[in-house]
């Protein structure tokens, strides 16, 4: 029995998927956790290509904006491998869950080694899956609503 009381108001809790890539692990991940929470309303940013300091501190003052107006502290599902980028992020002012640094270092003492601390874009996967996900929404970003009929035989 838990001492965590449901939350039944109709109030929205903000949540961020913050990603060095396209964001689809943190939004993957963060959803599905989400999801065992169903009476809770949720409002989701993704922001995605965080790749710099500079563009981690713009998502840090994004965030705290939002925290500012809100009565609920955001949650802030990350993706971000470098640890520079990372601490960054954690001076926000919203509750921030690392879903990869939560995982590395003890993969890291598993395999007795270091990681290469590279985005899973610039890697090699044996389960083409995934990028043939990632090619398939760059594809209809790009062709979105006819905008560019270029390669449109290909479909045909």
């Amino acid at each position: 029995m838990s001492d965590i009381s449901e939350n039944t108001s109709n109030e929205v809790r903000n949540v961020f998927f913050v990603s060095d890539e396209t964001g689809l692990t943190a939004e993957s991940y963060g959803k599905c956790l989400l999801a065992q929470f169903p009476n809770i309303e949720f409002e989701t940013v993704t922001l995605s290509f965080i790749d710099t300091p500079e563009k981690v501190e713009d998502a840090r003052d994004q965030i705290n904006a939002v925290s500012a107006k809100s009565k609920y502290q955001p949650l802030i599902f990350s993706t971000l491998v470098q640890d520079e980028s990372q601490y960054i992020l954690e001076s926000c002012d919203g509750y921030v869950i690392s879903l990869f640094h939560g995982f590395i270092g003890a993969m890291e003492n598993f395999f007795g080694m270091e990681s290469s601390r590279k985005g899973v874009s610039r890697i090699t996967i044996s389960d083409t899956t995934y990028q043939r996900r990632l090619d398939a929404i760059d594809y209809s970003l790009t062709h979105d609503d006819g905008v560019r009929l270029i390669n449109m035989k290909k479909l045909m």
